[in-house]
């Protein structure tokens, strides 16, 4: 019986330290997986949402576009992109580089955040 509870115990603990080791892993871990094209399928799929949190940050209400000019770094849990986009502003175009960092919470899913610019 003693053996049996033991058992039952490790069966239940070994997924649950799998899950969580999984969890903290690094960005490079899913980096590594993608075959040399992570930085523009993490910036295609993600780049709707952060363009979203900048308008919304911003009080921005006109169309806001990205361009193809962007980066995208990562060290750890943490994902850099700075991006390039175009919005108009009493109708006068503008131009604008933002950056953004996401904290990886599972594969390839991050809490996004605006990184404002100290000017």
């Amino acid at each position: 019986m003693k053996y049996f509870k033991m058992l039952i115990l490790m069966l239940v603990l070994i997924p649950f330290i799998c899950v969580t080791i999984y969890r903290f892993l690094p960005i490079s871990y899913d980096a590594g997986a993608c075959g040399g094209g992570f930085n523009t399928y993490i910036y295609n799929k993600n780049i709707d949402n952060l363009i979203e949190i900048y308008a919304r940050n911003n009080n921005i209400d006109s169309e806001i576009s990205a361009t193809n000019n962007f980066s995208v770094k990562y060290q750890g849990r943490n994902i850099y992109i700075t991006a390039v986009i175009t919005y108009s502003e009493e109708n006068e175009p503008i131009e604008k580089e933002v950056k953004f960092k996401g904290k990886r919470i599972w594969t390839e899913k991050y809490i996004w955040e605006e990184i404002k610019s100290e000017l």
